[in-house]
This record gives structure tokens, sequence and C-alpha cells, in this order.
């Protein structure tokens, strides 16, 4: 629109006049980020507790800074007693690119408990 009333002045003025125009345009490369993000889980847990915690996974992209991960089920859960349970854990960058990760959880009787049937109790009197 500007440049049709700069034509519209030369045409009424009928002068020849050079007029120089400096452009300050931005550059709109859009980028789409289209690579998963990595991520590494922790090493297989066996413990005694069925209560079990973990440190969260590592995960790093190549664009953003702030990735989420969500395990499932979540570290703190309940874990059944003498079964392995297979934990996967999921990291999402901003754009949605997300990868997985797994690691079991063993939750074992604790040696008391699997002991104590077969426990006898011996009292000394030494008076």
């Amino acid at each position: 629109m500007r440049s049709n009333a700069i034509q519209r002045i030369l045409m009424i003025t009928n002068y020849k006049i050079s007029l120089k125009f400096t452009v300050d345009a931005i550059d709109s490369l859009c980028y789409t980020d289209q690579v998963d993000p990595t991520i590494t889980c922790p090493s297989d847990i066996t413990v005694f507790p069925s209560q079990v915690s973990w440190n969260a996974p590592n995960a790093n992209d190549d664009l953003d800074t702030m990735i989420d991960i969500e395990c499932t089920p979540s570290s703190g859960s309940t874990f059944a007693v003498d079964q392995t349970s297979t934990v996967t854990c999921t990291a999402t960058d901003n754009a949605g690119n997300s990868v997985e990760c797994t690691f079991m959880v063993t939750v074992g009787r604790s040696l008391m408990a699997s002991c104590t049937s077969h426990l006898t109790a011996i009292i000394y009197d030494n008076r």
C-alpha cells in the first residue's frame, strides 16, 4: 500500500526521483522439532519392602531444556511381594516427541518374615 502511494505521488508531480528503501526483514525460518528426546532409566531394582522409590530417569533433547518425564507406576508406589513388575518411563519434549524406557522392580519377602516360622526361642537362665 505504501508503494502505491509513492507511485501516485510520482505520477502527479511528474518528477523523476530516485528512491532507496531499506527493508528490515526477519527470516521466518520455521524449524519443526522431529527428533525424539533421549532417556536413561534407573537400573533394575530388587528390594524387600513393597513401597519402592527411585531417582527420576535422565532425559535430554536437542532443542528443549524442560522435558516432561512420567513413570508408570510412579516412584513411591507399592508393588506386589514376590513379583517382578515393569516400570515404564516416558520422556516428552515440547513438540510432543516422546521416547520410553523400562526397568524391572522385584519385591521379595524380607529375610525376617521368611524365617520367623522356623525359629525356636531358647532361653537360658544362668542364675
